[in-house]
C-alpha cells in the first residue's frame, strides 16, 4: 500500500507540472479567464497570473517619447515597419486614472499584444479621459490580443488614422471601442460585451473596415453617429437593450453586410436622419422591431438626412419580431429581396414617399401584411411595390391616404384596401381576396385577377365615376365597369364576373350567372336599373349593393349569401 501511495503521489505532481508548463507556454485557451480559477489544484492561480507583468501606467506624448521609454523598459523594436516596437503580456490596473495605456502624436509603427487593462474613470472636464487603451492622433499601430474593461471607454481612438485592431475583448465600459475623427482603420475579430455601447464610430470616424464583430448583452450594439463610408461585415449583435445596430445623424454612405441581429429589446436596426447606406444580407430577428427608420417632416438642415434617403437594403429577413419594418417620413429607398415572417405587423409605413419595394414576401404575421398610412398632409404618395407576396396575414395590403402608389406583378392572400387616396394602382397583380376602394378616386385596376371575391367600391359621386377597372377578371370572368354611361341598347355579356355601375342610366342586367364571390352587381350614383333572371349564389358579402340610385328594378332573381 506504502509503494502505491507513492505512484499516485508522483502521477499527481506529473499532472499539475504538465499543467503549469502548458500555461506558461501559451498553450491555454485565448479566451482563458486569469481571474477566476482559483480551484485548480490549489496554487494554480498564481502559476496563471505569471503570463502577464503588472505594469503602472504608460503615457508615449512623440515619437522621441517613444524611443526613450521602449530604450527604458527593454520593448524589443526601433519603431520602423519592419521592426516594430513591441509592448506585450502586461496587466494594467489604471486605479480610477483617465488612461490605462495613452500612446499620442506619434508615427512610428508598434504592436501592443497580449495585454489587459482597466479601471480607467472619467475625469469631469477632461475630454475622452477614462480610455483603458488611447491613442491619440496615432498611425501604424497594431493592437492585438487586448482585454480593456471596467472603464469609460475601453478601446479609444482619437485622430488616429491607418491603425489595425485584432483579437480584442472589450467588456463592461461605457463605450466599448469608440472612433472619434479617425480613418482608415481595420478591425477584425472583436468581441464587445456588457458596455453601454459595444462598438461606437462617432463623429467624422471615416472609411473605417471592421470585420468578424461580435456585440453581446450592451445597451447599444453598433452605433454609428456622423460619419460616412465605413465597412462592417460579418456582424453578430445579441441581446442589446434598446439598439441593435443604429444609424443616425447623417451617417451616410456606409455598407453594412452580413449580420444577424437578435433579441434587442427595442430596435434591431434602427436609422433616424440617415441616408445613402447600403445593407446586404442581413437578419433581424426576435427583436421588438426588426428594422425601424424615422425621419422628419422639417425643412431645415440636410434634406437628405431629414427623410432618410436613398438608403438600400437587399437580402434582408425580418422574423419573430413585434414588429418587421416601421416607417416614418422616409423617402427614396430601396429594398429588394426582403422576407418578413412571423410577425405580428410586416410592414407598418407613415408618410413615405417614392420608395421602392422589389421582391418582397410577408407571411404568416398576426395583423396587416403591408399598412400605409399618413397624418401629414402631403405624405405619403409615389411609392412602387412590385413582386409582393402577402400570405397568412390577417389583412393583406392597407392604404389610407395615399397618391400613385403601385402595386403590380403582386400575388396577395388578403385584402387589398385604398382609402382616402387617389391615383392608386393595382396591376397585373393576383388577389385571393378583396379589392376595396372606400373614398378614393382615380384608381386604375389594371389586368389583375382576383378569386373568390370582388370590387368593391364605396364612396361619394367621384369614386363611383372616376375609377380605371381594365383587363381584369372575377373567378375568370371579366369585371365589367360602366361609368357616366346612358347604357340604352347595351347588353352585358353573360360571361361576367362582376357588374360595376356609377353614373349610368338605363342599364338592363339580365340572364346572368355569378356565383363564390363578394359581389354580384355594385350600382352607384345611377338611375333606371333594370334586374331580372339574374342567379347570384355563394356570394361572400353581398348579391346585389347600391347606394344613392333611384328606379332599381329587381325580377325572378335569386340571391343567396354564405351567411344567407
Amino acid at each position: 500500500m506504502k509503494g502505491r501511495g507513492i505512484v499516485v503521489g508522483i502521477l499527481v505532481l506529473l499532472l499539475f507540472t504538465s499543467f503549469a508548463l502548458g500555461i506558461l507556454s501559451g498553450n491555454m485557451n485565448e479566451n482563458f479567464d486569469m481571474k477566476n480559477k482559483s480551484n485548480y489544484f490549489g496554487q494554480v492561480n498564481e502559476v496563471l497570473r505569471m503570463k502577464y507583468t503588472t505594469h503602472s501606467i504608460i503615457k508615449i506624448n512623440s515619437n522621441a517619447e517613444f524611443a526613450t521609454i521602449a530604450s527604458a523598459e527593454g520593448w524589443p523594436g526601433d519603431g520602423s515597419s519592419g521592426n516594430p516596437y513591441r509592448i506585450g503580456d502586461l496587466e494594467i490596473d489604471a486605479q480610477g486614472n483617465k488612461s490605462g495605456i495613452y500612446i499620442g502624436n506619434t508615427t512610428v509603427h508598434f504592436i501592443l499584444e497580449n495585454c489587459t487593462v482597466y479601471n480607467a474613470s472619467y475625469i469631469w472636464g477632461v475630454q475622452y479621459s477614462g480610455a483603458a487603451v488611447y491613442l491619440n492622433n496615432v498611425t501604424n499601430a497594431t493592437l492585438l490580443n487586448l482585454t480593456a474593461r471596467d472603464s469609460e471607454e475601453g478601446i479609444l481612438l482619437y485622430m488616429s488614422n491607418e491603425n489595425e485592431i485584432s483579437q480584442v475583448n472589450i467588456v463592461n465600459n461605457t463605450h466599448g471601442l469608440r472612433f472619434v475623427s479617425s480613418e482608415g482603420n481595420r478591425v477584425e475579430n472583436v468581441k464587445a460585451e456588457q458596455n453601454y455601447k459595444g462598438i461606437d464610430i462617432d463623429r467624422d470616424a471615416n472609411h473605417n473596415i471592421l470585420v468578424n464583430i461580435s456585440a453581446f448583452h450592451n445597451y447599444w450594439g453598433i452605433h454609428l453617429d456622423e460619419n460616412e463610408k465605413n465597412s462592417i461585415e460579418n456582424i453578430t449583435i445579441e441581446n442589446s437593450t434598446e439598439y441593435g445596430l443604429y444609424l443616425s445623424n447623417g451617417a451616410k454612405f456606409n455598407n453594412i453586410a452580413n449580420a444577424s441581429i437578435s433579441g434587442t429589446g427595442d430596435y434591431g436596426i434602427y436609422l433616424f436622419w440617415a441616408y445613402q447606406n447600403n445593407f446586404t444580407h442581413i437578419m433581424s430577428f426576435e427583436n421588438d422591431y426588426g428594422l425601424r427608420i424615422v425621419g422628419s417632416s422639417g425643412s431645415y438642415g440636410n434634406p437628405d438626412a431629414m427623410r432618410c434617403r436613398f438608403n438600400r437594403f437587399v437580402d434582408f429577413i425580418s422574423t419573430l419580431n413585434h414588429q418587421g419594418i416601421y416607417m416614418d417620413h422616409v423617402e427614396n429607398n430601396t429594398f429588394e429581396g426582403i422576407n418578413v415572417s412571423s410577425d405580428r405587423y410586416g410592414a407598418d409605413l407613415w408618410n413615405i414617399n417614392y420608395n421602392i419595394f422589389r421582391n418582397v414576401s410577408v407571411w404568416n404575421t398576426t395583423y396587416y401584411g403591408i399598412y400605409l398610412d399618413s397624418d401629414d398632409y402631403g405624405n405619403g404618395h409615389d411609392n412602387l411595390f412590385f413582386n409582393l407576396t402577402v400570405k397568412n396575414s390577417n389583412k393583406g395590403v392597407y392604404a389610407s391616404g395615399q397618391s400613385r402608389t403601385k402595386i403590380e406583378d403582386s400575388l396577395i392572400f388578403g385584402e387589398i384596401k385604398f382609402q382616402f387616396g387617389d391615383n392608386n394602382t393595382i396591376a397585373n397583380t393576383s388577389v385571393h381576396g378583396r379589392i376595396y376602394l372606400d373614398s378614393h378616386e382615380y384608381g386604375k385596376i389594371e389586368n389583375t385577377k382576383i378569386y373568390n371575391e370582388s370590387i368593391l367600391i364605396e364612396g361619394d359621386f367621384q369614386d363611383f365615376t372616376t375609377q380605371s377597372i381594365v383587363n381584369s377578371t372575377v373567378n375568370g370572368r371579366p369585371v365589367r365597369y360602366f361609368k357616366n354611361l346612358d347604357m340604352q341598347g347595351i347588353n352585358i355579356p353573360q360571361n361576367t364576373g362582376e357588374i360595376i355601375g356609377g353614373n349610368v342610366s338605363n342599364m338592363k342586367i339580365e340572364g346572368i350567372n355569378f356565383s363564390n364571390a363578394g359581389l354580384a352587381i355594385l350600382v352607384g350614383y345611377s338611375d333606371n336599373v333594370d334586374i331580372s333572371e339574374v342567379n347570384v349564389s355563394e356570394m361572400i358579402d353581398y348579391g346585389i349593393y347600391e347606394t344613392n340610385c333611384r328606379n332599381i328594378s329587381i325580377s325572378n332573381t335569386y340571391i343567396s349569401t354564405r351567411d344567407n
